[in-house]
């Protein structure tokens, strides 16, 4: 009798098990009591209808419908449909309706709404562009919108740090002008600028910064020592006019010597008295005429020669001009010319460079035959 009893208690505990129970008790034991204690009716130790770790359909401290420490349909710390810590809607930890050790209808780890994680902070900005800002509304990001200008017109505004902000230089500050736009008390003013330099209106142009604005001043230290700047001309460097006057009787502006200028040896002087109908004839083939007692810009310089008819061939000359300018530098420049007697051309004598000219000398030297300079002179601008 006993063994058939113990027999259909294991096969009714086996079919309880298929349909999703525990193991058979009786329905009262050392630990149950009708209304529920540490175990209730119908429960068992890891489950019952309700769920729970240790539950029972009366609900005690482990257990009951309405829910304890670790389980029940009203939620708790590790249980519920209503979601916890670590469940979603229909999840629990440890327990539940269903009864998982790790089930829930649609959590995930973190919970939340849909189970994903939000793609912005809610309030946050940042800079959509250089001057446009977007702000994280309901966890996306909204359409960006431009940063406000600046109504004082003080300043440019950009956005910078996910912010906007003022930021730069004021705008419009026209260049050249002697005068910075800066902000005072809020508002744009003007204030002298020393560096913002006007821009050169001519070659010769110095530009400066005035008390009462940009300031063109003609500089003929930008031009060669034989032009100066002309402000009506636009700044342009032009050449000089000769400041002795030129040589009557020879073509183009030739200049004149100055009546200060001293030539040696000895009845040279003729040869630099500004008319060229005199001149100096030498008694030999080989001589020299030297002119000091100047400072005269230069660029060039120019003698006439006279040499007797040709009668026994022609005549060759060889000149050497030596030249000190004003810095002490001496040139020295070489030429051979022939001569087919009567009126010869102009020696032409050209500097490396225009020079302001203390002193120079000329020496002649031909084949055995006489010659003689009508006029010397020089020029400015060739």
């Amino acid at each position: 009798m006993r063994a058939a009893a113990a027999s259909f208690a294991s096969l009714l505990s086996l079919s309880l098990a298929a349909c999703g129970g525990s193991s058979f008790e009786p329905a009262a034991s050392a630990q149950a009591g009708a209304g529920g204690a540490a175990t209730g009716q119908g429960g068992a130790t890891s489950a019952g209808s309700g769920g729970a770790t240790s539950a029972g359909s009366g609900g005690a401290t482990n257990a009951g419908w309405g829910g304890a420490t670790s389980a029940g349909w009203g939620g708790a710390p590790s249980a519920g449909s209503g979601g916890v810590t670590s469940a979603g809607a229909g999840g629990v930890t440890s327990a539940g309706s269903g009864g998982a050790p790790s089930a829930g209808s649609a959590g995930s780890p973190a919970g939340g709404k849909g189970g994903g994680a939000t793609a912005c902070e809610e309030g946050k900005t940042k800079c959509a562009s250089t001057s446009s800002v977007s702000t994280c509304v309901g966890g996306e990001w909204s359409q960006p919108a431009a940063c406000p200008g600046d109504p004082s017109g003080c300043s440019l505004s950009a956005c910078v740090n996910g912010a906007c902000a003022a930021t730069g230089a004021p705008p419009n500050d026209p260049p050249h002008d002697c005068m910075k736009v800066v902000c005072s008390g809020g508002t744009v003013s003007t204030v002298p600028d020393p560096k913002d330099l006007p821009a050169a209106e001519g070659a010769c142009d110095v530009p400066s910064c005035g008390s009462s604005g940009p300031v063109h001043t003609a500089s003929d230290e930008k031009c060669a020592v034989t032009k100066r700047c002309l402000r009506e001309q636009g700044y342009a460097c032009l050449c000089r006019a000769c400041p002795d006057g030129s040589v009557a009787g020879l073509p183009g502006a030739e200049c004149a010597f100055p009546s200060s200028a001293s030539a040696s040896p000895s009845g040279a002087a003729p040869a630099i008295n500004g008319s060229a109908s005199s001149g100096w004839l030498p008694s030999a083939s080989a001589a020299s005429i030297s002119v000091d007692g100047i400072s005269l810009p230069m660029a060039e310089l120019r003698a006439y020669p006279t040499v007797p008819p040709a009668t026994s061939g022609d005549v060759k000359i060889d000149w050497t001009l030596t030249v000190k300018a004003a810095s002490g530098a001496v040139s020295t420049y070489l030429q051979s010319v022939v001569y087919t007697g009567g009126d010869p051309p102009a020696l032409v004598m050209p500097l490396d460079k225009p020079v302001v000219v203390t002193s120079f000398t000329l020496k002649g030297s031909s084949t055995g035959s006489t010659w003689g300079i009508s006029e010397i002179t020089y020029l400015l601008c060739p």
